[in-house]
């Protein structure tokens, strides 16, 4: 599999395990990606300086307040197999689960729902609260709050074929589009390229100003 996604290191072992928290410490993870990546101007300088604490409090191994899952967030987690048998299912095509895709190029990545078996391709599911969904279905397109996840994954991955994306629900349609790359996507890697760049710089500042 490793061959279809050259740009990342596919670290296999459950998501939400000990190990796979682990393995995002201290990492910019796609879930996380945002326009203040790409943007200029004060606003998002302060939200690069604030990711950039966030991620050396975690790799230094600072308390962190826990994770927190809402109903809505819970419901997700329990239906997402349902989500991808139904893929599965419905377009023939299989999803291989995969725990965390780490880039080469540096202190960034994302956990996708799964990697598509045999195509440089990722699939991500979501399985909003039904009334959302049904407003994705009907707009049938990529929703905005879920284009810096997505196109970031395959700036992670350096996937060729596009990155699935599929909102479900029981009972209902789903939405499935397949996002293609652009020169959106390349924009979007070689901004966090320089992101980790400059987290790294920070890193060693921290661990010097800690020797004294």
């Amino acid at each position: 599999m490793n061959e279809f996604f050259p740009d990342c290191h596919i670290l296999h072992m459950a998501q939400r395990s000990d190990a796979w928290f682990a393995a995002r410490k201290g990492v910019l993870t796609a879930s996380n990606f945002g326009p203040w990546l790409l943007n200029s101007g004060k606003v998002a300088e302060q939200a690069r300086e604030r990711a950039i604490c966030k991620l050396i409090a975690e790799r230094a191994n600072c308390e962190s307040a826990p994770n927190y899952e809402n109903w809505a967030m819970q419901r997700g987690t329990e239906l997402e197999p349902q989500a991808v048998a139904a893929f599965e299912g419905e377009t023939g095509i299989k999803v291989a689960d995969v725990g965390f895709c780490l880039s080469k190029f540096g202190r960034f990545g994302c956990s996708p729902d799964g990697l598509i078996v045999g195509q440089s391709v990722g699939f991500e599911g979501k399985v909003p609260v039904p009334e959302t969904h049904i407003r994705y279905r009907r707009a049938n397109e990529l929703p905005e709050e879920y284009r810096f996840q997505i196109y970031g994954s395959l700036a992670v991955t350096g996937a060729t074929g596009g990155w699935w994306f599929q909102s479900w629900n029981p009972g209902l349609a789903p939405l499935r589009i397949l996002v293609e790359r652009d020169e959106f996507t390349e924009k979007l890697k070689a901004a966090l390229i320089l992101f980790s760049e400059q987290y790294e710089e920070a890193w060693e500042q921290e661990i010097a100003a800690n020797k004294r």
